[in-house]
């Protein structure tokens, strides 16, 4: 059972990334009885027993209940809560740095969506991704399992306010970016990008809301040569990414 103070993740990757980096958030370890194990598996077994991370066999009814999911490879883990920082706290300290890079997610939900994006952030050195306390993702285990284990890496940020955070990101100095499509938006590949910059990413439908997007100081939209003019808000993440780390 888990408790406030826990949260459940599921996947090989990503507890194979957590012991690798953050062995004592583990508390507990359930693998499936009955599945097929591969060398991969096996040594992952071995070293959570040589670390005493207790590892239960269990069904695969018993895992799926555990996590929600069925997508759970075998895999299911209980760890200790991670934190998510406050805005303010967090500025407070980030803005200090000569470089610093970030994520703004306004009313992104989808556990598919969010868990990609969260695995590209970590890839391309985002320092943190901000989103509403109200309004934001939930840290689920498919969210977990789909980041690859980057949702453990990532610094989290919960705002009361993403207007207000991004006026308070704007005057520490940040370049307040917005992926848009909008006549506005310049070409994302050949941009100035500065030393520190925040970029927003909207929800696929509803896209950014218009009280942030009044804010930002520059739309920036993707090139593309195909018949369709979008990707989905994950994938245009990865390329806004690439385009702004090179």
């Amino acid at each position: 059972m888990k408790t406030p103070s826990q949260d459940v993740v599921m996947g090989l990757h990503c507890i194979e990334e957590l012991f690798k980096y953050y062995p004592k958030r583990l508390l507990e370890v359930f693998v499936q009885d009955s599945m097929k194990q591969n060398p991969r598996k096996k040594t992952l077994c071995r070293r959570l027993e040589e670390k005493n991370i207790p590892l239960r066999r269990c069904s695969k009814h018993l895992l799926e209940s555990l996590c929600g999911s069925s997508s759970h490879q075998g895999f299911v883990a209980r760890i200790k809560k991670r934190e998510i920082s406050l805005f303010p706290s967090f500025l407070e300290k980030e803005q200090r740095k000569q470089e610093s890079r970030l994520l703004l997610l306004d009313r992104i939900q989808d556990p598919h969506n969010v868990g990609a994006i969260f695995r590209s952030a970590e890839c391309f050195g985002v320092d943190a991704v901000i989103f509403s306390n109200k309004q934001g993702p939930s840290i689920t285990p498919s969210v977990s399992k789909v980041s690859s284990g980057a949702s453990e890496h990532l610094r989290l940020v919960g705002s009361s306010s993403l207007a207000n955070s991004v006026a308070a990101l704007q005057k520490a100095g940040y370049q307040v970016l917005a992926a848009s499509l909008t006549e506005h938006a310049l070409d994302a590949a050949r941009f100035s990008y500065s030393s520190k910059w925040v970029l927003i990413l909207g929800a696929e439908g509803s896209g950014i809301h218009p009280s942030l997007l009044k804010k930002v100081d520059q739309e920036l939209y993707i090139p593309m040569r195909g018949k369709l003019h979008s990707l989905n808000v994950a994938s245009a993440a990865a390329v806004f990414l690439a385009f702004a780390t090179q």
